[in-house]
């Protein structure tokens, strides 16, 4: 699994939960590839939502009797109001296409808060207004409409800057056949037919789903100009030199050597 922590909403609240990408099965004892039992679905979806609330507060619970929660209300007192509640855990079908999976992961791991485009400053009144997506009132079916907040600009910035993590911390973390450290295990002894040429995977994958959404269109993709039909795609790589060069402290906080004392 790649775990990929979210703060905000579109409105900028403080909002904090998970986006998963999960492998659609694993490896078992004999190093062969596992599917689930279901084509459409990891886990019955009731029964991952119970195991999750109970995970969670089992870890809660723990992290109370450490002290490392500091909270106005105690864990009885929490558990008393969140236990009874249904706990939702949005859970998407699987799917081949790489693009979606890139597309998916990037928007949440390579971007801000908020984009410039949905900023903007009225200094005729010294108002901040921010647009979002309204999916409060989302249609079924139809995509969210946009709508707009005016706020003051030192309320603009600190819903913005709340959503800075603290230096040292993972945005992004790793499990299970995704951690280097067991990759590196299960790699020597994994079926070569699970391993392959991950380019030539990813490739095939993304000719057969333009081949069949190519199929179900009936008139090709043209320029609205000049109506020219054959295009070129070509991924650029941006310029890290700007970053430093322009964002004040970038790069400076790394993380700090881990310090290994023997005899644990």
């Amino acid at each position: 699994m790649v775990g990929v922590l979210h703060t905000w909403g579109s409105d900028l609240k403080y909002h904090p939960h998970i986006h998963c990408l999960v492998t659609f099965g694993g490896i078992d004892e004999n190093n062969k590839w596992k599917w689930p039992a279901s084509s459409r679905r990891l886990y019955k979806y009731s029964r991952m939502n119970t195991y999750y609330k109970e995970s969670f507060l089992k870890h809660l619970k723990y992290s109370y009797k450490k002290g490392k929660i500091n909270y106005h209300l105690d864990y009885d007192q929490v558990e008393l109001e969140v236990k009874s509640k249904e706990w939702v855990i949005n859970n998407a079908w699987p799917t081949e296409n790489t693009e979606v999976i890139e597309s998916y992961l990037s928007k949440y791991i390579n971007r801000s808060a908020v984009s410039k485009k949905r900023v903007i400053y009225n200094t005729s009144n010294s108002e901040v207004e921010i647009i979002y997506k309204d999916y409060k009132n989302q249609k079924q079916g139809e995509p969210a409409k946009y709508i707009s907040k005016k706020i003051s600009p030192l309320l603009a910035i600190h819903q913005i800057v709340q959503h800075k993590l603290p230096p040292y911390y993972h945005r992004v973390r790793y499990y299970g056949l995704h951690h280097s450290a067991v990759e590196r295990k299960i790699k020597p002894i994994l079926d070569q037919k699970l391993v392959g040429n991950k380019d030539s995977v990813r490739i095939l994958f993304e000719l057969l789903s333009k081949m069949l959404r190519q199929q179900n269109k009936s008139e090709k993709r043209q320029c609205p100009t000049c109506g020219h039909d054959k295009f070129d795609c070509e991924k650029k790589a941006g310029d890290m030199s700007w970053v430093y060069a322009n964002i004040v402290g970038y790069g400076s906080n790394k993380s700090p050597p881990v310090k290994r004392v023997s005899g644990y």
